[in-house]
C-alpha cells in the first residue's frame, strides 16, 4: 500500500535591527544669545556607535592666547543639555564680556570640541 508521509511545517522569522550609524557628537545651534543673570541652556548630541559620548569632559575658552578652563561650578550637564549659569553670564557681563566662544571638549575616543558662541543682543 500507498503511506503518506506528513512533514513538519517550520516557520523561520527573521527579526532584522538596525544598523547603529555611528556619529560623533555635535551641537546644532552654535549661537546664543546670553542675559545677565539668566542661565544658557545648550542641547546636546552625544553621538552613537563606537563614536559616541557619554558626557562632556570641560569647556574651555581663549584668553590673551592662553586656553582656559571653565570652573565647573559656572556650568552643570544634565539631559543632554549643557547650562551655563546665570551666576556665571552675571559675571561675564558685569566684567563687560559681551561676546564670547566656548569649546566644549566631548568624552568620546576624539575628543571632540564644538565652539558656542554666547553673546548679549
Amino acid at each position: 500500500g500507498v503511506t503518506s508521509t506528513t512533514r513538519p511545517k517550520i516557520n523561520i522569522i527573521y527579526t532584522v535591527a538596525d544598523k547603529v550609524d555611528n556619529a560623533a557628537p555635535s551641537i546644532a545651534t552654535r549661537s546664543y544669545t546670553m542675559t545677565s543673570g539668566e542661565d544658557v541652556e545648550i542641547t546636546l548630541n552625544y553621538g552613537a556607535g563606537n563614536l559616541a559620548a557619554t558626557g562632556i569632559d570641560k569647556v574651555t575658552f581663549e584668553l590673551n592666547g592662553e586656553t582656559r578652563d571653565v570652573a565647573t561650578s559656572n556650568y552643570s550637564v544634565a539631559n543632554g543639555k549643557l547650562t551655563i549659569l546665570g551666576t556665571y553670564t552675571s559675571a561675564m557681563i558685569s566684567n563687560n564680556v559681551t561676546n564670547r566662544t566656548f569649546n566644549v571638549v566631548f568624552d568620546d575616543d576624539a575628543g571632540t570640541t564644538v565652539a558656542v558662541t554666547l553673546a548679549t543682543e
